[in-house]
C-alpha cells in the first residue's frame, strides 16, 4: 500500500488493536506522490500497519490552465500623403466597378469606406507597401471554377491557395480549374488586380482562410487597382456569406 497518511478523520472506528489492517476510504485527497489526508468511513483497527487501502470518490486532478490566445495584429493605417483625396477629379472612386462596391457597403448597413491609394495594390505586395502594413493583413480575392461553378477564395496575401481543397470546403463535385482573365470578369466584373469580394455580378460561393484572423484590420481591393477597403473577417462572413476554412491556404 501507499505511504502513512498525514491525517485520518474516520467515523464509525471499531476499535481492536494498536494499528488499522484495512481503511476503506471515501473522498480521498491524492497529493503529488503520496495521499495527505484520508477521510474515512467505517474504519476497522486491529492490527500494526494498515494493509489495505480501498478508496472511493477519488477526485480527477484539476484540468491544466488554457494557454492564452495571442491578440490579433494590428495593422498600421496608411499614410495619409499616400491617399487621393475624394472630390480629386482623377479620383477613381466613381468608376462603376468601384461604386459596386461602395453601393454593396452601404446596402450592408456599413459606411462608404473604400479609400484610393496613389500607388497601386494591385497585387498583395504592392497593396501592403502601398498602405504601409503586413502583406498578410491584404486579403486575396481569388476566383476559381469547381466543377462548372465558379468560386471565391478568400486569402491572406502571405499564403498560397490550395486549390485542391476548395471543393471540400464548399461542399462541391468537380475538378478544381484555374479562371482566365476574361472568366474573372464575366463572373465578378472585375479585373484583375482591383477584383473585391463584394460587389460582383455574379452570386459566388465564398471561402475565407482562417490565416485573416491573424489581423485585426483587414485591406481588401474594392474594383480598381489604387482602391481598396478596410474590413476584418467577421465583417467579411456578413457581407459574402462566406466559410472559414482551416484547410484552404498554406
Amino acid at each position: 500500500g501507499p505511504a502513512e497518511p498525514d491525517i485520518y478523520i474516520a467515523k464509525d472506528v471499531v476499535i481492536g488493536g494498536d494499528e488499522p489492517d484495512i481503511y476503506i476510504a471515501k473522498d480521498m485527497v491524492i497529493g503529488a506522490d503520496e495521499p495527505d489526508i484520508y477521510i474515512a468511513k467505517d474504519v476497522v483497527i486491529g492490527g500494526d500497519e494498515p494493509d489495505i487501502y480501498i478508496a472511493e470518490d477519488e477526485p480527477a486532478a484539476p484540468p491544466a490552465p488554457a494557454t492564452p490566445k495571442p491578440p490579433p495584429l494590428v495593422p498600421a493605417r496608411p499614410d495619409p500623403a499616400q491617399l487621393v483625396m475624394k472630390g480629386d477629379p482623377m479620383s477613381n472612386l466613381d468608376n462603376e466597378p468601384v461604386k459596386r462596391v461602395r453601393d454593396a457597403l452601404l446596402a450592408a448597413g456599413l459606411e462608404d469606406k473604400v479609400i484610393e491609394l496613389k500607388e497601386t495594390a494591385k497585387t498583395a505586395a504592392d497593396a501592403a507597401k502601398a498602405l504601409n502594413v503586413e502583406q498578410g493583413a491584404i486579403v486575396k480575392t481569388l476566383v476559381f471554377v469547381v466543377g462548372e461553378q465558379p468560386v471565391m477564395a478568400l486569402v491572406a496575401g502571405d499564403k498560397t491557395c490550395k486549390e485542391d481543397a476548395l471543393p471540400r470546403a464548399l461542399s462541391l463535385a468537380g475538378e478544381v480549374t484555374p479562371t482566365t482573365a476574361n472568366d474573372v470578369q464575366a463572373a465578378t466584373g472585375f479585373s484583375i488586380g482591383g477584383v473585391a469580394p463584394i460587389g460582383s455580378i455574379m452570386e459566388l460561393p465564398v471561402v475565407i482562410d482562417v490565416g485573416l484572423k491573424r489581423f485585426e484590420m483587414l485591406y481588401a481591393a474594392a474594383g480598381h487597382p489604387h482602391c481598396v477597403f478596410p474590413t476584418n473577417v467577421t465583417e467579411l462572413k456578413r457581407l459574402t456569406g462566406g466559410i472559414v476554412s482551416y484547410a484552404i491556404a498554406e
